[in-house]
C-alpha cells in the first residue's frame, strides 16, 4: 500500500523499554532482600535493608524538624513584630546609657564634678575623681 500525502499513520504500540526495565529491576532488588533459600543470609539482608531505610528517614527526619523549627521560628518573630510593644524600644538619641531619664540626670550632674570613663577599683567604668563608680 502506497502512502500519499493525505495519509497520516499513528503507532497504536509504544515502546515500554523504560517501565520494563524498571519493573524488572524493581522485581528483582524485591526478591533480592526477601527470597533466599539460606534463612540467616535472608534475615541479614532484611536487617541491612532496614538499617539502611532508617539512616536515611532520620537524615529525612532532621532536615524536616530543622524546616519546621525554622517556620516555627520565623512565625514567631513576625507574631513579636506585629503585638509586640515598640514604645519600650530607646533610639540612642533619647538617652545616653540603658539606665533610663533618672540616670541620665545623675550623669550629667556628675559631668560638672569631672566624672569619667576609666579602670577603676572595681573594673571598667564611670567614676569620680575619688574613685565612686556612677555608672550602676
Amino acid at each position: 500500500m502506497k502512502k500519499g500525502k493525505g495519509d497520516i499513520t499513528m503507532t497504536v504500540q509504544s515502546s515500554q523499554g523504560l517501565a520494563s526495565r524498571l519493573g524488572y529491576g524493581l522485581g528483582r532488588g524485591v526478591r533480592f532482600f526477601l527470597a533466599d533459600e539460606n534463612v540467616v543470609l535472608r534475615w541479614t539482608k532484611r536487617l541491612v535493608l532496614f538499617a539502611a531505610i532508617l539512616f536515611f528517614s532520620t537524615v529525612l527526619f532532621h532536615w524536616l524538624a530543622g524546616a519546621i523549627m525554622t517556620m516555627v521560628s520565623f512565625g514567631l518573630i513576625l507574631w513579636a513584630a506585629v503585638k509586640g510593644d515598640a514604645s519600650v524600644l530607646r533610639s540612642s538619641s533619647d538617652s545616653e546609657c540603658w539606665g533610663g531619664q533618672d540616670h541620665n540626670e545623675s550623669l550629667h550632674q556628675d559631668h560638672q564634678e569631672q566624672a569619667m570613663w576609666r579602670d577603676g577599683p572595681e573594673g571598667w567604668g564611670y567614676y569620680r575623681v575619688d574613685d565612686v563608680r556612677l555608672d550602676f
